[in-house]
């Protein structure tokens, strides 16, 4: 592809007009960045994305000939476009930029309304429980009761009265998080808090030795420690809030990395331990059948689930497997179960690698 040498016309008029090209062009990028964000964040649709790459020949200063052309080149009416055109987005787009950006808007939105609070909260509290634990306080609120108020997307499905009257509870859910909302703002936009590109296992208790050493040799960060070593100031105490769910039936998450297929059979391996607490056996049901299909093809998928049961002390409680696209050909299992039950299986519990580890709790949950 040919680049020309020249200025693109937007900056020479506004040299003419005694703009800093430096200041437009700053400009320019970040509308780009922006625009790859939102529809990574499912907030601008493949067609009207489409239509934009084809209209903003400024994304070639941005990624590079070769990127550009690789985008304005991709089919966007192929059988899982979307999925694929993310994974192309991936390759040049910094994940930790689009997570920090993610984080932010969320949090902004609970301040400012922009957007449903009651939508913001579960972004926040998806983002909590796959280990940006710093959210730790947001995640609570939204497991004491948010969850329960209906989005306004959902006005239709709701009596009238009863929609307004759980509405009108938010107030109590985001009025106490105010300070706590503005200082984690303050504190990720002075890079206070680092936000690894991708989930890094070996922050997690009960990750090996090994995996310690490797993260820390790649200069990994947990996501609730600063850049500056020491964890970042908060009210809430994660090892009382870990007491409190060793003994609730609410739903913890625990984690197990696939980066093959030969991971795909320890996990199941892994799971047909639960066969006490009723869990299917695997060999039974269609998921893990998918779950390769999915591997060996590459797909992007975010939710990929398979509800069933789990016994505790003669009670069934709801139970989940997800499947969520991490990276190329990496992908994590997630298993949601209760706190009561993650807690009397502890010592089953182990790296991510060789078996699930707990994530949505605090590092403290498995001390």
């Amino acid at each position: 592809m040919v680049v020309e040498s020249r200025l693109p016309r937007r900056c020479r008029w506004a040299i003419l007009l005694g703009v800093s090209e430096k200041v437009i062009m700053i400009s320019s990028r970040d509308k780009i960045e922006n625009s790859f964000f939102l529809y990574l964040a499912d907030e601008l649709s493949l067609p009207d994305f489409e239509q934009w790459i084809y209209s903003t020949p400024q994304i070639e200063e941005y990624l590079g000939g070769t990127a550009y052309l690789e985008l304005v080149s991709f089919d966007f009416h192929q059988p899982a476009a979307s999925c694929e055109l993310t994974k192309i987005i991936t390759q040049y787009v910094s994940q930790a930029k689009f997570i920090k950006w993610h984080i932010m808007r969320h949090l902004q939105s609970l301040l400012d309304g922009t957007h449903d609070p009651v939508d913001a909260f579960e972004k926040l509290y998806d983002l909590y429980s796959r280990g940006y634990s710093f959210l730790g306080k947001i995640g609570i609120e939204y497991d004491l009761g948010v969850y329960e108020i209906p989005k306004l997307t959902e006005q239709h499905l709701w009596n009238e009265k009863e929609f307004f009257r759980r509405r009108k509870m938010l107030d109590d859910h985001v009025l106490p998080l105010k300070k706590e909302i503005i200082t984690l703002l303050q504190a990720l936009e002075k890079g206070e808090i680092a936000i690894p590109a991708e989930r890094e296992y070996a922050n997690e208790a009960g990750a090996s030795k090994e995996l310690r050493k490797t993260n820390q040799a790649k200069g990994t960060h947990d996501p609730l420690t600063p850049s500056g070593g020491q964890p970042m100031k908060s009210g809430w105490d994660p090892i009382a809030y870990a007491e409190k769910m060793r003994k609730s039936i609410s739903p913890v998450s625990a984690f197990f990395l696939i980066d093959s297929l030969q991971a795909i059979s320890e996990c199941e391996q892994w799971l047909a331990q639960l066969k006490s607490y009723g869990m299917p056996g695997m060999e039974d049901v269609q998921y893990f059948r998918d779950v390769r299909e999915i591997y060996e093809s590459g797909k992007c998928v975010i939710n990929f689930d398979y509800e069933f049961k789990l016994r505790w002390e003669n009670k069934e409680f709801s139970a989940l497997l997800r499947c969520h696209f991490v990276a190329r050909e990496k992908y994590e299992i997630e298993l949601w179960l209760p706190g009561v039950l993650a807690n009397e299986i502890a010592d089953k519990l182990k790296d991510g690698y060789q078996g699930f580890f707990c994530a949505f709790m605090p590092p403290a949950f498995y001390d």
